[in-house]
């Protein structure tokens, strides 16, 4: 999920990523969306930048953000709950997930449009299957609450707040507010999911009563500035992607790196090292 952060640069450090299969580079139009998040309208910095932690990385970086746009050829739609309402009336046994799998394949649109991905709902739908006392429209607005299914907190939370609400009971956050900034990785990770169910928890409260989601003050928390202290403070060690992996060693011939940079005219750029007074 977005968060609003002052940020000045974007250091890439890598420019590829695997697809499932195979070790690709990323698209071009990734490339110029991750860069894009520094320097937004608004922030304390208005001018954004952006290299790479590699030499090697930097021609592609360039070369991707001289590319045009794409252009939109087409767009992607999801139902209203109004239509997925009329479509289970057709089918009245038939439980949200295969319901809306129906949907999707009896679905018809025209060249311009095509049908959104369900995979993203589907894994949700399936989460909260078996919470009772939800209506198909309270089904249809908590699958689509901002959560990273990739967090297992977060959508534990998520899980936490239907059922509460399945239950007809004040919804309630049950999590503790954050007292400062980030001093390692693990406690940045642990801000960034606060901030998304604090999100969610106010999402929530503008699609349902408020009087079922009733500590709205309380979840307005702006973590988001606690996650710029923690980035602009940071000055601990980042946890190494390569741990326990066996250090290469260096081929017969290979010349070593600095050599190579010297050769090539390269010098770090001065804002990102220490200047000699």
């Amino acid at each position: 999920m977005g968060l609003n952060l002052n940020i000045r640069r974007v250091i890439f450090y890598s420019l590829s990523k695997c697809n499932g299969d195979k070790i690709v580079p990323v698209p071009a139009s990734q490339v110029k969306q991750i860069a894009g998040r520094a320097g937004r309208r608004g922030c304390l910095y208005p001018d954004g930048l952006t290299t790479t932690l590699h030499l090697d990385d930097l021609d592609y970086l360039i070369e991707c953000l001289k590319q045009p746009f794409d252009d939109v050829k087409k767009v992607g739609l999801f139902p209203f709950c109004e239509q997925v309402e009329l479509f289970a009336g057709q089918l009245p046994d038939m439980t949200f997930s295969p319901l809306l799998e129906k949907f999707g394949e009896n679905c018809r649109l025209d060249g311009s449009y095509f049908l959104c991905r369900l995979d993203h709902i589907k894994k949700i739908v399936n989460m909260l299957e078996r919470i009772p006392g939800l209506s198909l429209e309270d089904r249809f607005n908590f699958c689509f609450a901002p959560v990273n299914i990739r967090d297992p907190k977060a959508m534990y939370h998520l899980h936490r707040f239907a059922a509460m609400f399945g239950q007809k009971v004040p919804v309630n956050i049950a999590m503790g507010m954050p007292r400062g900034s980030a001093k390692n990785d693990a406690e940045l990770l642990d801000l960034e999911t606060r901030h998304q169910v604090l999100s969610m928890y106010m999402w929530l409260s503008n699609h349902f009563d408020k009087e079922t989601f009733p500590y709205v003050k309380r979840a307005e928390v702006n973590i988001a500035d606690l996650l710029g202290q923690s980035l602009i403070k940071a000055n601990w060690k980042p946890e190494s992607r390569n741990n326990g992996k066996p250090k290469s060693e260096k081929s017969e011939g290979q010349p070593e790196l600095k050599n190579v940079k010297k050769e090539l005219g390269y010098s770090r750029p001065q804002s990102l090292c220490k200047l000699n007074k």
